[in-house]
């Protein structure tokens, strides 16, 4: 799995049983030797960080294990390091997936076919019990070829919160550690990669803590960015019309914040559908400066019916189907589709920022 992306190196993780020591081996030319980074090891996780590379460069990597005689080749992939500004990228969205069903794998097949460099998931990786064994058939096992090539960057649902307490997720995943000080780290976080910067944030947390700590870090870090445009994702849907009302704690605490800081697109979850906001300011619409929140919950646990399509607030929804959103960037401008398990665009929406 990658991770932690910087336009200078990134992280590889890998899982295995059994002793001896890995080893991450990154190709810069194929006349010269490899640049070699051992891993380190907790229990069954490896995990090994490339870096003095070159931005927006291509590296062939090999996950190897030591042995007598020289090493082992266990895996090999390829991974760009993070773009300068300016440079055209893409990204795919979604939430509610870890059912371990066919729905799941038959939409991480059509994600599987999507040229993309980051996977934001916004929670849920994981229903029931978060164990190696589910671990393995309702996340790693649907996703193994993506994880190889894009970067993954998922935060807490409230059922990955349940067997737990987020411990197993906490451990699985290297996020950065640039949240707000007084929480732990990997609950929230933030990354630029291209043009954009992206803001995890854990909306599990109770209404104290993300109105006193998350929120005012939230609004200085999406203020602080000069990345032409600003992502935000989180669990809970603020504005829903589905058969979960709108999340009133993430409308009081976080949507003033997000606003404030100027998000361009917000991306939830929580909510087992696809519906998606006009541009909203202070919960009106507000086409030239306001936020689009789109909920992609849709991405292989179940379905839930939508029950306000006609409200003003919505531009488009989609109960019916199991779906993802792919995103792509561009300098002057955004273009979000909804794709579904069919492979066809649910629905289309560009953001233009001159």
């Amino acid at each position: 799995m990658l991770q932690n992306v910087a336009t200078n190196g990134f992280s590889v993780a890998w899982w295995r049983a059994g002793g001896g020591q890995d080893e991450l081996w990154i190709r810069t030319a194929a006349s010269n030797p490899p640049a070699v980074y051992p891993a380190i090891r907790h229990g069954a996780h490896f995990e090994a960080r490339a870096s003095e590379l070159k931005p927006g460069t291509a590296y062939a990597y090999e996950i190897r294990r030591r042995t007598r005689g020289g090493s082992r080749l266990l895996c090999a992939g390829q991974a760009w390091t993070a773009p300068p500004p300016g440079t055209p990228f893409s990204f795919l969205a979604f939430a509610d997936s870890g059912s371990g069903q066919a729905a799941q794998y038959e939409l991480a097949q059509i994600m599987d076919r999507q040229s993309v460099d980051l996977v934001l998931h916004a929670g849920d990786l994981i229903y029931g019990s978060v164990g190696p064994g589910n671990y393995a058939r309702k996340f790693f096992r649907p996703y193994r070829n993506l994880l190889k090539r894009a970067f993954f960057y998922p935060v807490l649902g409230n059922h990955d919160l349940k067997s737990s307490a987020g411990q197993t997720f906490l451990e699985k995943f290297s996020l950065p550690a640039n949240g707000p000080t007084v929480l732990p780290p990997k609950h929230c976080y933030w990354f630029d990669y291209g043009d954009a910067r992206f803001v995890g944030v854990d909306s599990n947390l109770d209404s104290n803590t993300l109105a006193g700590v998350v929120a005012p870090w939230l609004e200085d870090v999406l203020g602080a960015a000069t990345c032409r445009w600003k992502f935000v994702y989180f669990h809970h849907a603020p504005w829903a019309g589905g058969t979960r009302p709108a999340n009133a704690k993430i409308c009081a605490t976080l949507v003033p914040a997000i606003e404030a800081g100027g998000a361009d697109v917000v991306f939830c979850g929580h909510n087992h559908l696809f519906e998606r906001t006009p541009p909203l300011r202070a919960g009106r619409i507000a086409p030239t400066n306001g936020t689009v929140y789109v909920t992609t919950g849709a991405g292989g646990k179940s379905l839930q019916a939508e029950r306000h399509g006609g409200a003003d607030g919505l531009a488009a929804y989609e109960d019916a189907q199991f779906s993802f959103t792919r995103v792509r960037v561009n300098a002057g401008q955004i273009e979000c589709e909804q794709i579904g398990a069919d492979n066809a665009v649910l629905d289309r929406f560009v953001l233009v920022r001159p």
